[in-house]
């Protein structure tokens, strides 16, 4: 599955979804199975992928309970690529 990596000459904006997905590939998870353990619909969970939603912070203690990675690390990757995706659209208004 593609995520919406975002770019201009001066920011790339990776959605954390990109991570998971990756995670999700080295353990042999599917989409269906993670959804179901993440208690979320097989649509959401692949539109997060893509980057087209955010990921809320209840859904980053999910991920930690579910994967062992901490719930901080997928905030601080949703929050930079947010960031990202502004200045992106800023410099693209300009």
């Amino acid at each position: 599955m593609k995520t919406l990596v975002k770019k201009n000459k001066k920011y790339v904006a990776i959605p954390p979804g990109a991570t998971l997905a990756e995670q999700l590939q080295d353990r042999q998870i599917t989409f269906k199975d993670f959804a179901d353990r993440l208690e979320c619909s097989e649509i959401e969970l692949k539109k997060l992928i893509k980057g087209e939603i955010e990921l809320s912070e209840k859904m980053s203690t999910q991920l930690e309970k579910l994967l062992g990675v901490p719930a901080q690390f997928w905030s601080n990757l949703e929050i930079n690529y947010r960031e990202k995706l502004n200045l992106i659209n800023r410099q693209k208004s300009r």
